[in-house]
This record gives C-alpha cells, sequence and structure tokens, in this order.
C-alpha cells in the first residue's frame, strides 16, 4: 500500500507541476533530442517515443483526410446543383441517377469526415498525455544521471586534489635536486677551477655516453 501511495503522490506532483505550463513535443525538440541520442534512451523512453510519434503520424494524415472530404463533398454538392431539375426526359432522369448517386456519396463522406473529425479532437489529448508520460520519465532519469555525475565529480575531485598535493610533491622534490646539483657543481667549481672541470666534464661526458651506447 505504501509503494502504491508513493506512486499516487509522484503522479499527483507531476500533475500539479504540469499544470498550466506549455510542454513542447519532446520528440521534435532539440534539446530533449540532443539529451536523449539514439544511444541513451531505455525501453520505456523508447516505447514512448514511438507511440508519440505515432499519434502525431496520426494527427497529419487525420488532417490530411479530411481536408481531403471536405474537397471531394465539395465535388459532389457541385454535382447536386448542376443536376436538381430532374424531369421525366431521358437527360432528366440521367441528373436524378447523378443525383441519387451524389447524394449517397455525400451521406458516406459525412459519417467518414464525422468520424475522422472526431478522432481528431481526441488526440491532442492523447498527445498531451502520451508527451507528459515520456517527460516524467526523462525528468526522473535526468535526475539518476545528474546523481551518478554528481558522484563520479566528487570522485574525480578527489583524485584531483590526490593528484595535485603529488605534483606540487614532485616539484619540490624536482627543485630539491636542481638546487643539490647546483651546489655540488658550484662546490667542484670553486675547489678544482674552471679549467680543470671542463676536463672533467669533458670526461664525464665521454663515460656517460659510453654508458647509454652500452645498455
Amino acid at each position: 500500500m505504501k509503494k502504491a501511495t508513493k506512486k499516487n503522490d509522484l503522479r499527483l506532483n507531476f500533475d500539479s507541476i504540469f499544470r498550466g505550463k506549455k510542454i513542447p513535443i519532446l520528440t521534435l525538440d532539440e534539446k530533449w533530442l540532443s539529451i536523449f541520442t539514439e544511444d541513451n534512451r531505455n525501453a520505456k523512453i523508447r516505447s514512448l517515443q514511438a507511440d508519440l510519434n505515432a499519434l502525431l503520424m496520426r494527427q497529419g494524415r487525420l488532417s490530411g483526410d479530411i481536408k481531403g472530404y471536405k474537397r471531394i463533398k465539395a465535388q459532389f454538392m457541385q454535382d447536386i446543383v448542376e443536376n436538381m431539375e430532374v424531369d421525366q426526359s431521358f437527360f432528366g432522369k440521367l441528373k436524378a441517377k447523378k443525383l441519387e448517386k451524389s447524394q449517397k456519396k455525400i451521406l458516406e463522406i459525412n459519417e467518414r469526415l464525422e468520424k475522422a473529425e472526431e478522432e481528431e479532437k481526441e488526440l491532442p489529448n492523447e498527445i498531451k498525455r502520451v508527451n507528459e508520460e515520456l517527460l516524467k520519465e526523462s525528468i526522473q532519469i535526468c535526475y539518476g544521471r545528474i546523481s551518478e555525475n554528481s558522484r563520479k565529480i566528487n570522485e574525480l575531485d578527489e583524485e584531483i586534489s590526490e593528484m595535485r598535493i603529488r605534483l606540487k610533491k614532485m616539484i619540490l622534490d624536482k627543485q630539491d635536486m636542481e638546487e643539490e646539483n647546483t651546489l655540488m657543481y658550484t662546490y667542484m667549481h670553486d675547489t678544482l677551477g674552471h679549467q680543470s672541470m671542463e676536463t672533467l666534464d669533458r670526461q664525464e661526458f665521454r663515460y656517460a655516453d659510453t654508458e647509454s651506447k652500452m645498455i
């Protein structure tokens, strides 16, 4: 019972949040598409997306059908006007048949038109419902990703802090070794003199070069 109450509370909260807001059709929204890319959608998102796109396509087809029905109906209405003068002559009987046929077609078209217009009136509510369901799922996924990203950000912050400490120690060690090298070289230079140091430097360079080749 508690789980059902939580779900109902969540639904009511969403309904309250959505009330009065003009929510764009998500599958046509560039920002939504940039977040929920083809490889970044779960099964529920894919299902709701497919349902929403199907409803939008149905809405487009109905709009075209209704325009078509009205256009054909207008043509039959024109035929009725042109064949209203019915008499017992041969042409009069032909007009009567055309008139009867046109009237029958108009009744059929009216039935189809009424059904299509009724469905067209209901579609916006269904589109709105599915669009909001898709938004609810999207919001929950976004908060899940934000939580996971925040956790990883904290981990990375810790790693960066440790690396900064390590880097700072490495820089200090490098400075200490450089200062030690300078101190030792200065001591030898002051003790032996410039010429002797040049000789030692050349010998040390050849020795180091020979060692590197042996390695």
